[in-house]
């Protein structure tokens, strides 16, 4: 049975910050790079890496992003507690990639960290249903190992961002569809 669907009142802002960030920003820094360029072939993380025109824009993105995923594992009370936990586990590992750009050594490691603590946290987190957690986590899981098949790849870049989006949306329609079950849900009598 899935927890409490208690939600705070500034979940749905600050949860929504994540996707507005990350796709934005990553749009927005990908339109200002020199020639060359691909969001199908180049990773996200080169747009903010050391050297990168206007890499602070990234930069910028994958911090409030991060910080967007740990408020979120904050106000999100109604998730069980490994869901949660996950889920700020990999808005600390997103700082870190945005604090240490490539080529540093703690940014694969952390980025690592925080495409598989953001695959895992919907089914830990039993929101807004077992069943739709479980689903996400799926879903999720085969577009991380199509990423890590392109490692190297000519389609590094979409399947990044395809996992990518998808983890940074999630909390989102988490949110609203854990609000509408409580709105559906007809009141306890005793």
């Amino acid at each position: 049975m899935p927890p409490t669907a208690e939600l705070r009142s500034a979940t749905l802002p600050a949860t929504a910050v994540a996707p507005v960030a990350l796709i934005g920003g990553g749009e927005w820094a990908a339109a200002v790079q020199p020639d060359g360029y691909s969001r199908v072939r180049d990773s996200i993380s080169t747009l903010a890496a050391q050297g990168a025109a206007h890499r602070w824009i990234m930069t910028t993105a994958l911090a409030v992003v991060g910080m967007s995923y740990l408020m979120t594992a904050f106000r999100l009370t109604g998730a069980h507690r490994t869901g949660r936990w996950l889920l700020g586990v990999g808005g600390a590992a997103t700082l870190v990639v945005a604090a240490s750009p490539q080529p540093h050594p703690l940014h694969v490691p952390a980025a690592g960290i925080a495409f598989v603590a953001l695959a895992l946290w919907p089914v830990a987190s039993g929101l807004p249903s077992r069943w739709t957690a479980s689903a996400v986590t799926v879903v999720t899981a085969v577009l991380l190992g199509w990423f890590a098949l392109q490692l190297g790849g000519s389609l590094l870049g979409a399947t990044e961002r395809a996992v990518a989006w998808t983890e940074a949306c999630w909390p989102v329609a988490c949110v609203v569809l854990t609000r509408a079950q409580r709105a559906v849900r007809p009141p306890a009598h005793g």
